[in-house]
């Protein structure tokens, strides 16, 4: 397997599984406040198409914790046949500034961990295991507009940065490694609705460019406050 391969493959798992999870604490207008939050989405690029599931947990509206996977299916072959992959992502949040009469932008800064679990029939048959890690941390800028008092639209900046790697070991204990590292700029803009006093749905779609790369996402979730 060549480096072209197997940094294709990093690159498009990255640049959709960026995707994956949402900060509910994004949706929280007022700090005292905690809260869950389910997502699911979908994503797309040029190299892979993802299905993408979130949970998260905010305390106080400050910092966050997630859990995401992601189902993806990347379109370049190898061996002549189609690969998959499944990513397991934990990250966290924290919003050290919130907007309020005074502060007119929420900022937030966020980091994670995936880890990639690699799947194709040829792999197995040459009892080969192909897996990939990778860690990054990025900065958000968000401002709400409350329209009505049930709707509200929260365009949204962000960059990041992900180092990644991925391993291939053969059934004797060789392996191989290749790194590779993606910087990102993503655009938001969140349909907040309010369902009650304390529940809020969200649509979420973004556009995110890399080096090589443009991504589009998009999620619905639901966040509920106590």
């Amino acid at each position: 397997m060549g480096k072209t391969h197997t940094v294709l493959f990093t690159a498009a798992v990255l640049s959709l599984a960026t995707q994956a999870v949402d900060a509910q604490s994004e949706y929280i207008e007022y700090n005292n406040r905690s809260a869950i939050g389910i997502f699911g989405g979908f994503s797309s690029n040029k190299e892979a198409t993802s299905l993408d599931l979130g949970f998260g947990f905010s305390i106080l509206g400050r910092a966050d914790i997630t859990l995401g996977y992601s189902g993806v299916s990347l379109k370049e072959k190898l061996f002549g046949e189609e690969v998959s992959a499944s990513v397991i992502q934990f990250g966290g949040s924290l919003f050290p500034v919130k907007q309020s009469s005074i502060i007119p932008v929420s900022l937030a800064l966020h980091g994670g961990i995936a880890f990639v679990a690699y799947e194709l029939d040829a792999l197995d048959y040459l009892g080969w295991e192909m897996t990939g890690t990778a860690a990054g941390f990025g900065v958000s800028l968000y401002h709400r507009l409350n329209l009505t008092p049930s709707f509200s639209l929260q365009p949204s900046l962000s960059l990041s940065y992900a180092r990644s790697t991925v391993t291939v070991e053969d059934s004797y204990g060789n392996s191989v490694e290749e790194k590779d590292t993606a910087t990102s700029v993503r655009f938001g803009l969140s349909f907040l609705i309010k369902t009650a006093s304390r529940s809020t749905l969200v649509l979420h779609p973004a556009l995110s460019f890399d080096e090589d790369v443009t991504t589009f996402g998009i999620s619905l979730g639901f966040v509920g406050e106590f």
